[in-house]
């Protein structure tokens, strides 16, 4: 099938693991009477305190440090980004059974990778000339109407054009910021219509958004098996997050493993044997080694726990 040589689109299949389980988490909880009702009006905006704030800075920081990375790796996008951060803040955090629960940092988190990914994308696009995303291509197509020719000698001969980039990116921060901050009692009037309408028009807009990212129906019936992919895996509490990474990360890994193959002409051992492999073995060793440790410690707590309840419960 020459149609199926384009691949599968990192989009198409956001969208599918994203947006299709919960169009079918929400007909399911109509249909039996468990849909959740809001009232518009006792939505207000709170803006974080000080001491919030300062609570969460390490989380600020180390979240924004990560899509600041993720932006610069080519075809990762903020939903990358964001979904990264809150796995990490959450895998670190001593009560990750908060998350999902109310739990601020699970919003902190992925905001501020989200929003780190546009400066992120910025850098090799104007460093390097090569955009990451649709946005930095724009960008980048608009400078070199202007016979602007992005680079080292870009920063050099025109720094105007870059602090005005710069100064741009602040603006543009505010203005989504003013947005939301005013706009959001108008946008939460969205849950005033009924939520199976609401999930057959989501659903509609998957189809032909995933339709017109290359004209092809093919990726609408992609986006609706992943969609139920997705939903199979949530009902069975298996995290979609890696199937995006293995869609971002695999088309570059399948490159670069051919390009070994053929500089080693055709000798896997370079895998092992070159001194990057031999500095991330290590690496990843201690990565994994580490997570075990960390779950063991947290599943003896727990046999502790329950042990000591019920001994005291043999006592009482």
């Amino acid at each position: 099938s020459t149609t199926m040589l384009q691949g599968i689109d990192i989009v198409v299949a956001m969208v599918g693991l994203f947006a299709i389980p919960q169009v079918i988490n929400t007909l399911r909880e109509y249909y039996h009477g468990g849909a959740a009702k809001v009232d518009p009006q006792s939505v207000k905006v709170e803006l974080p305190s000080l001491r919030l704030l300062w609570k969460n800075f390490s989380v600020m920081v180390r979240t924004s440090a990560l899509g600041t990375v993720v932006g610069l790796v080519p075809g990762a996008h903020g939903p990358v980004a964001a979904f990264l951060a809150y796995d990490h803040v959450k895998r670190f955090a001593k009560d990750p059974e908060q998350f999902g629960k109310g739990d601020i940092r699970g919003v902190i988190a992925p905001e501020c990778a989200n929003h780190a990914v546009t400066g992120g994308a910025m850098i090799p696009m104007l460093s390097l000339g090569f955009p990451g995303d649709p946005a930095t291509a724009i960008i980048l197509g608009g400078l070199l109407i202007h016979g602007l020719q992005p680079g080292p000698l870009l920063f050099s001969e025109h720094p105007d054009i870059i602090y005005t980039i710069y100064i741009e990116i602040m603006i543009g921060y505010l203005m989504v910021c003013l947005i939301q901050l005013y706009g959001v009692q108008l946008f939460v009037r969205t849950l005033m219509v009924p939520p199976h309408l609401l999930a057959v028009g989501i659903m509609v807009m998957c189809i032909v958004g995933s339709y017109a990212i290359r004209n092809s129906f093919l990726d609408v019936y992609v986006m609706l098996g992943v969609g139920l992919l997705g939903y199979v895996l949530q009902r069975v509490h298996i995290p979609v997050t890696p199937i995006v990474l293995g869609l971002v990360l695999g088309g570059t890994m399948e490159r670069e493993f051919r390009t070994a193959l053929l500089m080693s002409e055709g000798d896997p051992s370079v895998f092992y044997t070159s001194p990057t492999a031999m500095m991330f073995f290590p690496l990843t060793i201690l990565v994994f080694a580490a997570h075990i440790i960390g779950q063991r410690r947290k599943e003896g707590q727990f046999r502790a726990g329950l042990a000591d309840a019920l001994f005291q419960g043999l006592l009482l």
